[in-house]
C-alpha cells in the first residue's frame, strides 16, 4: 500500500509541472505562427500590388535575405516596337514600394543582397546602353562604366 501512496504523491507533484510545460510550449508555438502569418501577409501584399499594377503577367525576384523584392513586367511600345520594363521595388519588412519606374528597352537584376543593376538603352536601336546600380535601402544611384 505504501508504494501506491508514494506514486500518487509523485504524480500529484508532476501534474502541475506538466500543465505549465504545455502552456509554455503552446504559447511559443502560437507566437511562431503569428510571425509566419505576418510574413505571409506581407508577401501577399507584394503580389496583390503586382496584380493591380501589371495584371497576371509579371515576375517577382527576391534578394538573397528575402527582405526586398522587385516585381517587373515587359511590355511593347507599339509605335517603336521596343520592349520596355515596368518595375517596382518592395520592402518586405516595411510593406512599402521604395522605387518605381519604367526602363526604356531595359532590364534589372540583383547584383548582391541590396544592390540592383539597371541596364537601359535609348529608344533608338543604336543608342548606347546606360548602366547604373541602386542601393535599395538608401536609393543611392551609382553610374556604371
Amino acid at each position: 500500500m505504501k508504494i501506491t501512496d508514494v506514486m500518487k504523491k509523485y504524480i500529484m507533484k508532476l501534474v502541475p509541472i506538466l500543465m505549465m510545460s504545455i502552456v509554455i510550449l503552446s504559447s511559443w508555438s502560437c507566437n511562431c505562427h503569428k510571425k509566419v502569418a505576418t510574413q505571409n501577409s506581407k508577401h501577399s501584399y507584394l503580389y496583390q500590388l503586382a496584380d493591380e499594377k501589371y495584371g497576371d503577367e509579371y515576375k517577382v525576384v527576391y534578394n538573397a535575405p528575402k527582405d526586398y523584392a522587385f516585381a517587373s513586367k515587359r511590355f511593347i511600345e507599339k509605335e517603336m516596337e521596343l520592349s520596355n520594363c515596368a518595375f517596382f521595388v518592395f520592402d518586405i519588412k516595411g510593406s512599402t514600394i521604395t522605387i518605381e519606374d519604367t526602363l526604356s528597352v531595359g532590364s534589372l537584376r540583383w547584383t548582391d543582397d541590396y544592390t540592383l543593376l539597371f541596364l537601359e538603352r535609348g529608344q533608338q536601336s543604336k543608342s548606347p546602353t546606360k548602366a547604373y546600380t541602386v542601393d535599395v535601402r538608401t536609393g543611392k544611384r551609382t553610374a556604371q562604366p
